[in-house]
């Protein structure tokens, strides 16, 4: 058995370069080769979300110094910030994945999905899920069909919403496995952990609304002072930066549009006027909501 997997590890190692994809703040590999020899090799995420398929091999994730044995069919999750690192057996391990970054969601709208579909990528620790058959194929086919989108992103007339779409209906399956693997684990959250996570959901569900982090504090029933300790200490994000970054996302979608005046786009924002809007924005992103729209129209920045 060693000897097979060693073949297909030595076969997938010699295209996995062919099987990277890049669009929009989403990367998509396949084929990922990790031997006891390339361990040190790096896992193209960064500071991302990312979702990895066991696909052949065996060997142990470590994520935040627990360690945990992974083999075929094992989904592996993670958040930005946390250390993450896959060690191979022996003869080796192959995986395939997607990693995505916050902004991907936030300006695709994805962010405005169920709460309960996006519950696993809120989450603050690693979810390491074996996986039948069954639900192992349906999670290759939703991958396998952002990848195929990926092919045809710049060729395609509607590239980018095919991409949206098949990416969503990704997480949707991601989500599914969150209510079948996670309903018993929210027992081992600390009291700060589950803080963190209710006040991004809060965020999610109000950033449009609100901005005052004494608003979200007297929700969660704590001090202000004391929400901005725990956010920063479990996040390692301010707790004004983590609204502030949905806000801007949401002005930037809605200025590409061009279907609001700016106006329209500070009182949907709930700003006291488009002045002070202006000044957000251009504190912010580094230029004005005007600006942003004649640049972003002639495609010189995202």
């Amino acid at each position: 058995m060693k000897k097979n997997i060693s073949v297909y590890i030595s076969k997938a190692e010699e295209k996995y370069r062919t099987l990277h994809k890049e669009k929009m703040g989403l990367t998509l590999f396949d084929n990922y080769v990790l031997t006891p020899r390339t361990t040190k090799k790096d896992i193209p995420i960064t500071q991302n979300y990312v979702v990895f398929i066991v696909k052949c091999g065996s060997g142990v994730v470590e994520y935040n110094s627990e360690r945990t044995p992974i083999q075929k069919n094992t989904v592996i999750q993670a958040t930005p910030g946390k250390h993450l690192r896959i060690v191979p057996n022996e003869e080796g391990i192959i995986i395939s994945g997607l990693s995505y970054s916050k902004n991907f969601l936030l300006e695709n709208k994805i962010s405005d999905l169920h709460s309960d579909v996006l519950h696993f990528v809120s989450t603050l620790y690693s979810q390491v899920w074996h996986l039948s058959n069954e639900d192992t194929n349906r999670i290759r086919t939703a991958y396998e069909r952002v990848s195929e989108t990926l092919d045809v992103f710049d060729t395609h007339y509607f590239g980018r919403a095919l991409l949206v779409h098949q990416f969503q209906i990704f997480l949707f399956e991601m989500g599914a496995l969150t209510k079948k693997h996670t309903q018993l684990h929210d027992l081992n959250f600390s009291r700060k952990e589950k803080l963190a996570m209710q006040f991004s959901k809060l965020v999610q569900e109000q950033f449009r609304t609100e901005r005052k982090l004494s608003h979200y504090a007297e929700q969660m029933h704590i001090s202000t002072k004391y929400l901005t300790e725990v956010v920063k200490e479990i996040t390692g994000k301010n707790a004004s930066e983590i609204i502030n970054d949905h806000v801007i996302m949401e002005a930037k979608f809605l200025l590409r549009r061009n279907e609001l005046t700016i106006a329209n786009i500070a009182e949907t924002l709930n700003f006291s006027d488009q002045s002070f809007f202006g000044k957000f924005f251009k504190r912010n992103v580094g230029m004005s909501p005007k600006s942003f729209q004649m640049y972003r129209t002639k495609n010189l920045i995202d």
